[in-house]
């Protein structure tokens, strides 16, 4: 029901049974300090096994230190919390090279709480072809806080290089510190946020991610995304739209703060993409730097979207046509804010080009185009 690893000890190379938990099945209290635990599992990831390595079943797995790594399993390669709460505080904890063949290449939360304040995640894969998390995937109701620790270098074969969110139960999570950075996936390399949960970003960076299609470092696909502080840039989608953020389906973005910058998108919406029932706002933030090779190197705003700036500024972009916005139709309303520096290469509207729906501005700056 418990336990304790500490430096020096290593749990290693015994095969998946049962309901999962190749090395370590707690209900209890499992500390690990040290050690390494590796190896578990079943090659190739049998879909009806879960968490590789460790299984959290309830209880409480605190991680100060050591490695957990190599796992195998449908869910949770490495890692799958139940119940409980699983804390990972230790500048020298790592979580890596798992690989999952349905949900969280490294660790899957099916319910509980994780909590990451210190340590590395990096390296896990998900190969399904419709679900995702190559690093973690979140897929019921829960609470998961990165507040210092870093996710990296996840890779997933359909959905969230380093994160997929995907649950009809409302999970939260919170981004306060720490990194997710150069994940790569089909649909959002970093993040994929999917049905009824809500991601709140107040510090912390998102950096890079990269997709072979659209929403190179994050998708919205449904839920609402919060971003009140931290940075997101450099997200490269390099088959078609939305460099950092392709907000789609009905999903809704409310950016109150931070920075989003320096997206790359093949076609258009070098940062932003919005392609969404819902409704993006612009309320204090700032979106700046972005490139795309055809409409919109900072945002591309399609036919069945709102999008309100009320404050904060769209700053420098460039692209063919629609250097900061371009608008191929929806509603636009601007009570605040500035658009600023963007550039038109060789088409038409330095910062605004509007080819179809209504702009409406009723306060802000436009200038510098």
């Amino acid at each position: 029901s418990g336990g304790t690893v500490k430096a020096g000890y290593v749990l290693t190379d015994v095969n998946l049974s049962g309901s999962g938990g190749g090395a370590v099945w707690t209900g209890g209290t499992f500390n690990m300090s040290g050690g390494t635990i590796t190896g578990y599992g079943t090659e190739g990831g049998n879909t009806s096994l879960n968490g590789g390595n460790v299984l959290l079943a309830a209880g409480t797995f605190n991680m100060t230190g050591g490695t957990i790594e190599n796992g195998c399993s449908g869910n949770g390669g490495n890692v799958r919390v139940n119940s409980g709460t699983f804390t990972m505080d230790g500048a020298n904890a790592v979580i890596r090279n798992g690989v999952a063949s349905s949900h969280g290449g490294n660790l899957v939360q099916i319910g509980g709480t994780v909590i990451l304040k210190q340590g590395t995640i990096t390296g896990g894969e998900c190969t399904a072809t419709n679900n995702g998390g190559g690093n973690v995937s979140i897929n019921t109701a829960g609470t998961f806080t990165l507040d210092g620790a870093t996710i990296s270098n996840g890779k997933a074969g359909s959905n969230g290089g380093n994160l997929y969110i995907w649950n009809n139960s409302g999970s939260k999570v919170y981004i306060k510190s720490g990194t997710i950075s150069d994940g790569t996936a089909n649909n959002g390399g970093n993040i994929h946020l999917n049905v009824g949960a809500t991601v709140e970003m107040s510090g912390g960076t998102i950096s890079g991610g990269e997709t072979p299609a659209y929403g190179g470092s994050v998708m919205l696909n449904a839920g609402t995304f919060t971003m009140t502080g931290g940075t997101m840039t450099g997200g490269k989608a390099n088959g078609s739209h939305g460099g950092n953020i392709l907000v789609n389906g009905s999903a809704n973005l409310v950016l109150k703060g931070g920075i989003i910058s320096d997206g790359y998108a093949k076609t258009s919406g070098g940062n932003i993409s919005v392609n969404t029932t819902g409704a993006v706002t612009l309320d204090g933030a700032t979106i700046s730097g972005g490139t795309s090779g055809t409409n919109g190197g900072n945002i591309w705003i399609n036919a069945v979207s709102e999008f309100k700036i009320v404050s904060g500024e769209i700053a420098g972009g460039s692209s063919v046509t629609g250097g900061s916005i371009y608008q191929a139709g929806a509603t636009v309303t601007m009570t605040g804010g500035t658009i600023t520096g963007g550039k038109a290469t060789s088409g038409s509207g330095g910062n605004i080009r509007i080819n179809n729906g209504t702009f409406t501005m009723s306060g802000g700056t436009i200038e510098k185009g």
